[in-house]
């Protein structure tokens, strides 16, 4: 029950596209993701998932955990509506995005993407994404044309559009 999703439980190094999910998940522990548990330095396009996800940490209605270290990814023309419940890091769309690059200008797009499930968690819970993390100020992850309509429920580090923001995350025409 570690590292579970609808379609692809862990992809490394690789992409998903034109794919979906329409079952409910469920993971016992972290990285539980409604198309993808744990996407390390991988994109996800023209994808969603329709089920329900329920798991412990790094929740998400498309993935639990997106990680990125050197190269530009996105995550473009996704969507998520199933409810998402978790404790820690849960998101409609994302429950995490991780950015620690060791290459300059390293980019994280999340473009043209949505979430319509509510969203449940004990911290950082977020409408589209629970966590977005970036470490240094020459890299970002934009958060571009999407949005999230369901209800989030958190007792700490809750927002409609992202849960928790920890530094160089822009948001163009997004919202909640």
């Amino acid at each position: 029950d570690h590292t579970v999703g609808g379609l692809v439980g862990c992809c490394s190094y690789s992409a998903v596209s034109n794919s979906y999910s329409t079952g409910n998940v469920s993971g016992i522990s972290e990285y539980a993701g409604g198309l993808v548990g744990y996407a390390y330095y991988s994109g996800i396009d023209n994808s969603y998932s329709t089920g329900d996800v329920f798991g412990g940490s790094y929740v998400g209605g498309l993935a639990g955990d997106v990680y990125l270290n050197w190269t530009t990814r996105s995550i473009t023309k996704c969507f998520a509506t199933g409810s998402v419940t978790g404790t820690i890091r849960v998101g409609g769309l994302l429950g995490n995005i991780y950015l620690r690059a060791s290459t300059r200008n390293t980019t994280l797009n999340v473009v043209n993407c949505y979430a319509r499930g509510n969203v449940t968690a004990d911290s950082h819970a977020g409408g589209l994404v629970g966590y977005a993390y970036s470490d240094k100020d020459y890299h970002r992850i934009i958060l571009r044309h999407s949005y999230s309509t369901g209800s989030v429920i958190g007792n700490s580090g809750a927002g409609g559009l992202v849960g928790t923001i920890y530094q160089y995350i822009t948001s163009e025409d997004s919202f909640w």
